[in-house]
């Protein structure tokens, strides 16, 4: 999943660093204490996983990751501005997992509410990106590899 701040584009450097130690300490607990996307505890070899992070919403969303093949096809710029709302004014209108999606899917480059509406863009070569489906999909497909980690 993409996240603002992601440490997935240095899995390759700190993974072996994180093994070797959990090897030779004989480590059988991996504590991720900013966990994000889930892009290096979703690699770790380690009998039990542990995600946190201090966004709420983020770990609501982990948490409910049965829920995600049920979100909406797509998500119009009028509700994410609806769901972005509740978020703001603390309201109760759609539960934490959901408004943690919502933040996290559609908005660009995964800034939870910060980066603006993701939507569907025409690109300069003349296609058409629907940057939801893509962070729902790419979601979809890392979650088997989320499914022995406790959030």
């Amino acid at each position: 999943m993409k996240y603002m701040g992601s440490k997935s584009r240095i899995v390759d450097n700190i993974l072996p660093i994180i093994q070797e130690r959990l090897r030779d300490y004989n480590i059988k607990t991996y504590i991720e204490p900013f966990c994000g996307g889930c892009n290096v505890i979703d690699k770790v070899q380690c009998d039990t996983k542990i995600a946190s992070d201090n966004h709420k919403y983020l770990i609501e969303m982990f948490k409910n990751l049965n829920q995600i093949q049920n979100l909406p096809e797509f998500i119009t710029k009028e509700h994410y501005s609806d769901v972005r709302e509740c978020f703001n004014k603390g309201l109760s209108t759609y539960p934490d997992w959901y408004i943690g999606a919502v933040g996290f899917l559609s908005s660009y480059n995964g800034r939870f509410f910060d980066g603006g509406y993701s939507g569907i863009v025409h690109t300069k070569a003349g296609t058409e990106r629907n940057y939801y489906d893509e962070a729902k999909r790419n979601l979809l497909e890392q979650i088997p590899r989320l499914e022995d980690i406790q959030f």
